[in-house]
């Protein structure tokens, strides 16, 4: 953000995006076996 402000940019708003319990999940468990376990199966 301070490399946009001394380059001349304004700022209108700045708002803290919280994610969801299920984006939390996602993110704890991507790329362990727990995660393999649920990956789609092609037909």
């Amino acid at each position: 953000m301070q490399y946009l402000l001394s380059n001349g940019s304004a700022i209108e708003s700045f708002n803290e995006i919280l994610p969801s319990l299920n984006d939390i999940f996602i993110r704890q468990v991507h790329g362990t076996p727990l995660a393999r376990r649920f990956q789609e199966i092609d037909n």
